[in-house]
């Protein structure tokens, strides 16, 4: 943070992912599970706060997601991914509403809705033609959400609403397309806030959390926890 109205952001994840999935093309009825390790897209964002009042804080902010592996194989045809492997872009907003703030409790609520474009991709070994390419198409996001701070220890939970739209296949000759669908999630977590930690001289926040996500179209829920080290520069 340059100053208190600008700002930029740089962050990943260090993430497993499990998955489990029935009735796929080359195992039918038959439970198949696997699992992979690695780093998600390297995402930036950078934006602008105002504040009108004590109360109220607006975001404008600007995103973009590079993908650290870009590699397809044919085994994460079915397989479960790390990261997108495409770049993307987009923007959003927040718009937050503090109803008290002070040095013993705080308690906030935020709306926050974002749009991110994935560029397409060369779909090839997935795609059985070398010209074939993968749009992801785009992500609509609406996030609601309450945070409660009592003195260093930060309580939050959330929905939020997704919508997955104009993703297509260049199969070359050919063309597949999909409808829209939406994603549902549901999120709570805690963070505690260390004045004090071994060899860093600022502020540390310690935190936990977990996901929990549907989708109706694919009958796909999913599970994630998490934990994260932040510190201040």
């Amino acid at each position: 943070m340059p100053n208190k109205l600008w700002w930029l952001e740089v962050s990943t994840g260090l993430e497993k992912e499990k998955f489990s999935t029935i009735g796929t093309i080359n195992h039918i009825d038959t439970l198949v599970t696997n699992s992979k390790f690695g780093l998600d897209d390297l995402v930036f964002s950078a934006g602008l706060n105002a504040y009108p009042n004590k109360a109220w804080e607006f975001v404008i902010y600007g995103i973009g997601g590079i993908p650290i592996e870009r590699k397809l194989t044919t085994q994460d045809r079915f397989d479960t991914l790390i990261g997108t492997r495409c770049y993307a872009l987009g923007a959003g907003y927040e718009i937050s509403y503090a109803f008290f703030n002070n040095l013993e409790q705080a308690l906030a609520v935020m709306f926050q809705n974002r749009y991110l474009h994935f560029f397409g991709r060369n779909g090839y070994p997935i795609l059985s033609s070398k010209q074939s390419e993968i749009h992801l198409g785009n992500v609509t996001d609406f996030l609601l959400a309450l945070r409660y701070r009592y003195r260093r220890n930060v309580y939050e939970t959330g929905a939020n609403l997704t919508v997955l739209s104009q993703a297509y296949l260049k199969l070359h000759p050919g063309y597949l397309g999909t409808k829209a669908y939406t994603r549902e999630s549901a999120y709570i977590s805690f963070t505690h806030v260390c004045s004090r930690f071994p060899l860093i001289t600022q502020p540390v926040f310690l935190g936990v959390g977990g996901i929990m996500t549907y989708a109706s179209r694919y009958h796909a829920k999913s599970f994630s926890v998490w934990c994260n080290f932040s510190t201040i520069f």
